[in-house]
């Protein structure tokens, strides 16, 4: 038996980190004020940027008898509002298009997400379509690929 991190959370919480780095101190054109695993309704959020990342699925599929091919699904939901009393010019829509930018360029630097991960993708993005103005708000879809190889797990029945 295991007593170490599961694989799943080392992946969460090294994209959750990542996305704690993003500021303009790091370069990036955004600075989330608030990243938390505890999604909250529009109502609820008082600082924005908001960013909220969920485990959605995972896929796994036998490829040995010690290899395991898993799609870590993960999805991060984003949140802006515009503030024409504010010192930021851009509308909600450019704002989200910043962040959603500087979200995928941040994952994109260790694809190997701290655990020799194969690949970061980035398969689905969905925007509110300015309908929530002054707020803005996308759902964005991470798939993080992993292969784990560990011990044969064949039983020998002709011993």
């Amino acid at each position: 038996m295991s007593t170490g991190t599961p694989l799943i959370e080392t992946v969460i919480s090294n994209i959750e980190t990542d996305l704690k780095a993003i500021s303009p101190i790091n370069s990036f054109r955004t600075k989330p004020q608030i990243i938390s695993r505890e999604l909250q309704g529009f109502d609820e959020i008082n600082d924005f940027p908001a960013l909220f990342l969920s485990l959605d699925r995972i896929e796994t599929q036998d490829e040995t008898n010690k290899e395991i091919k898993s799609n870590i699904h993960l999805v991060i939901y984003g949140y802006v509002r515009y503030n024409p009393k504010g010192t930021d010019t851009d509308g909600a829509q450019t704002q989200l298009i910043n962040l959603i930018a500087d979200i995928i360029e941040k994952l994109k630097n260790d694809i190997t997400r701290g655990v020799g991960a194969l690949s970061t993708t980035f398969p689905s993005i969905i925007t509110d379509r300015g309908t929530f103005e002054p707020l803005a708000a996308f759902i964005m879809e991470v798939v993080v690929e992993l292969d784990f190889v560990g011990t044969d797990t064949t039983t020998n029945y002709d011993d």
